[in-house]
């Protein structure tokens, strides 16, 4: 981080919100106590908690943007720019603690679930797809100068619309990957439980 003061962008900070413990061939299974930046469910009563969204605002003197995922766990999502007159693209009911298709949210957690299953692997299988998108987001922003409402919303829409897109693309390229790590039992058994009482066992792969 010392080495970043003063060449901060919204990048950088998406790599900071995805970070964990160890980069290289990391996976949330294997540690109970392990706490990163981007946090993942382990085994109660140990990490019994997750990033459930995350948020970057950039403030300057023309126009502040807000990124968002609106999503769990920065690692497996997309950032989308929202401002805040513009607002956000019609959506589905607020999510719940149950399995919702219409929700964003939740149409999400199939990917970060089946991710889960096979994390070193899996989550390199889109990655690379995933940060090119933010970068072109990043660059529609970036390269104009004064962008009105309209278009801003337009933006917003577009990348709200095109995640979507991906985000069923990249299930199904993560569930034709056969997992090649056997996730630790309890962990296993841990998400299990969770999924059935969540109603989305059924959904996934």
């Amino acid at each position: 981080m010392k080495r970043s003061i003063g060449k901060l962008n919204i990048q950088l900070m998406m790599n900071i919100l995805r970070s964990h413990p160890v980069e290289k061939n990391w996976s949330p299974d294997k540690s109970l106590t392990e706490w990163g930046v981007c946090m993942h469910w382990g085994f109660g009563p140990f990490r019994v908690s997750q990033s459930v969204g995350s948020m970057i605002s950039q403030l300057t003197s023309m126009q502040d943007t807000h990124w968002l995922t609106g999503t769990s766990a920065p690692c497996t999502g997309i950032f989308k720019p929202v401002w805040i007159d513009s607002g956000l693209p019609s959506m589905a009911g607020k999510p719940t603690n149950k399995y919702d298709s219409d929700s964003l949210w939740w149409r999400h957690e199939i990917l970060h679930r089946e991710v889960l299953r096979d994390y070193p692997n899996r989550i390199e299988c889109y990655r690379r797809e995933r940060d090119l998108f933010e970068e072109e987001l990043w660059n529609n922003v970036k390269n104009s100068k004064s962008i009105s409402q309209n278009y801003r919303k337009q933006i917003t829409k577009k990348a709200f619309e095109k995640s979507n897109c991906l985000t069923d693309e990249w299930i199904a390229r993560v569930r034709s990957l056969r997992p090649s790590n056997q996730n630790r039992w309890y962990y296993s058994y841990e998400w299990s439980s969770i999924n059935k009482k969540a109603g989305i066992s059924d959904y996934l792969g």
